[in-house]
């Protein structure tokens, strides 16, 4: 368990009747900024692929509840009840499935009247750079029934290379749930957050909620931050005016971009075609990713050399 609140940046989404919500796991970035994965407001991946104001029209819950749509502490979630630390301002999404995007950014109220003024949040920021292959790596997530819904967190090991469809390449990394290297999948927490160290501090590498089951295991496939920076950093300034954003290397903990070059990693837009590439394509921008040799029957099928 979390005892220590030191990722109380971890919270849920939480919409819906007051005593059962519905929702899932997000991660502030910012004070008043969240990420997660597109398809906890309301699964657009049935009518994917789609790009920003698009997907609003098709995320149901997002349509239904976004005039009562909060995000609640994630320290207790089961035991103490559904305490709203804010509410839900905006969204912006991208959904290109199958291995292109899931993921989405939303601007937060942390002032609302029905929110809890006294739970204090430590944003973390997101990663720059990808990890060398074998990084360590900490999953932290809020909603697993088996786990009294308390907010926990768990080793992971980043041993496979990053991955993607062809011109989105460095947006997945997959993760085998077997026991050994990683643990057991946990359920209910679409959207939680892995994190890795970065410049001596920790920040969001990416996010569990889709993969694939093969021989009695789940693979989940990390939708990765480097390389979407630039629209969560647009977005970011959009809303709220500002032009930096916390981050884990500059020595003043905020960091300005002002070219897409600034970007320690090449970044991709929202391309709804790319949703049709079924095959995998290693990231040229991991050390040692196109050299890597799979061990691994799934992994071998879905690459393309």
């Amino acid at each position: 368990m979390d005892e220590s609140n030191k990722y109380s940046a971890v919270a849920r989404l939480c919409y819906g009747s007051s005593r059962d919500p519905l929702g899932s796991d997000v991660t502030f970035i910012e004070d008043d900024i969240i990420i997660t994965q597109a398809h906890i407001f309301g699964n657009p991946r049935k009518t994917a692929p789609c790009c920003g104001g698009d997907c609003e029209k098709k995320a149901d819950d997002w349509k239904r509840y976004k005039n009562n749509m909060f995000v609640c502490d994630g320290t207790d979630y089961g035991k103490k009840g559904k305490i709203r630390i804010g509410k839900v301002i905006d969204v912006e999404f991208r959904m290109t499935e199958t291995f292109g995007y899931d993921i989405a950014i939303a601007h937060i109220d942390r002032d609302c009247d029905q929110c809890n003024r006294d739970v204090k949040i430590d944003p973390i920021p997101l990663a720059n750079s990808l990890p060398k292959l074998g990084a360590d790596a900490v999953h932290v997530h809020v909603g697993d029934p088996r786990n009294r819904n308390t907010r926990r967190y768990s080793p992971h090991k980043l041993i496979w290379p990053v991955v993607g469809a062809k011109g989105l390449e460095c947006v997945h990394q997959y993760v085998k749930a077997d026991g050994i290297d990683n643990p057991p999948m946990v359920f209910n927490v679409s959207g939680s957050p892995v994190m890795i160290n970065e410049c001596g501090k920790t920040a969001v590498h990416g996010f569990h909620g889709t993969g694939e089951d093969d021989g009695g295991f789940m693979y989940e496939r990390l939708q990765l931050v480097q390389a979407q920076k630039q629209w969560a950093y647009n977005q970011i300034k959009e809303w709220t005016g500002r032009d930096e954003i916390l981050d884990a290397c500059s020595e003043s903990g905020y960091r300005s971009f002002t070219s897409t070059e600034d970007f320690d990693v090449t970044q991709r837009s929202c391309i709804p075609e790319n949703s049709d590439d079924e095959v995998l394509y290693r990231c040229g921008e991991q050390e040692g990713a196109l050299t890597y040799k799979f061990d691994d029957d799934l992994m071998n099928e879905f690459i393309r050399e």
